[in-house]
């Protein structure tokens, strides 16, 4: 036990925000903060994986690839799917055409990813468990020698949490989160967890209000957006919940991001494609 002001002096790095990626969150007061476990939610397809893969290949510190260490466990996209992200972020081009490179064992392609990606592991397992996250966040601090500053889940539904005593989809789901919560207290990890959306709003092309969430798991994460695709070439991203900023749990708190997914590109600039309303 200590003082509040003996405490916020001894905080360290928590509660920090990482370097922005995209001006049009920044706009909505929305960061990614360190110590904090934040939630996307959005229909299968929807873009969560796009958004954040993104982020993770962006995130710089200083602008002059000082990038943030990152650890992205990938259980819902395999490794040429995730790899052909990269490489068509990287060199600007078409999936297909990442995928021909990767294929060809393209050497450009594969210097410019290790380049492109050197500050972040992967973890490709199926389906994780627990142990196995704190397993791989371990290793990481090993031979990294810090713990990831940000660290992704992708998806909720894929981490195995049968080993946990839960008797239902939704107790074993909180009880995923309560660790993952837990961890990004222990390591100053900014957590974040993608997670699907219940069958009413799995067209994904409307806003999805936070009780849209398959499970409503929305009680842990200190930062909740939900995405929706209003139109083939931007991506909304909604602020349901948030403890340090405003937020509107029916999903009219937003804005509008541009995205080309078969560049695995987005707009990361505010401007007339973004709104809040």
């Amino acid at each position: 036990m200590q003082t509040l002001s003996l405490a916020l002096k001894n905080r360290g790095e928590e509660g920090e925000p990482l370097p922005p990626v995209f001006e049009q969150l920044d706009v909505l007061g929305v960061k990614f903060r360190r110590g904090w476990l934040h939630l996307i939610a959005g229909a299968p397809g929807g873009g969560k994986s796009a958004l954040t893969s993104y982020m993770s290949f962006l995130m710089d510190y200083t602008g002059q690839g000082d990038k943030v260490p990152t650890l992205y466990f990938s259980a819902d996209n395999d490794k040429l799917t995730f790899g052909c992200a990269a490489v068509a972020a990287a060199l600007n081009i078409h999936t297909n055409e990442a995928e021909k490179r990767l294929e060809q064992n393209d050497p450009e392609a594969y210097a410019i990813l290790d380049q492109f990606t050197g500050h972040l592991w992967v973890s490709f397992e199926a389906a994780p468990t627990v142990r196995d996250i704190r397993e791989e966040i371990d290793a990481f601090a090993t031979v990294y020698g810090d713990w990831p500053h940000f660290l992704v889940v992708d998806n909720l539904m894929d981490v195995d949490g049968s080993g946990g005593g839960f008797h239902d989809e939704r107790t074993t789901q909180d009880g995923i989160l309560d660790f993952l919560k837990r961890l990004a207290r222990e390591t100053g990890a900014a957590v974040v967890v993608l997670c699907h959306v219940t069958g009413a709003h799995t067209n994904g092309i409307d806003p999805i209000p936070r009780d849209g969430l398959m499970n409503k798991i929305d009680k842990r994460p200190q930062l909740v957006m939900t995405l929706h695709q209003p139109d083939p070439n931007h991506l909304g991203v909604s602020i349901v919940k948030h403890r340090r900023g405003r937020a509107r749990s029916d999903g009219t708190y937003l804005t509008y991001i541009p995205w080309m997914p078969e560049y695995a590109w987005f707009g990361v600039k505010s401007g007339s494609d973004t709104r809040a309303t």
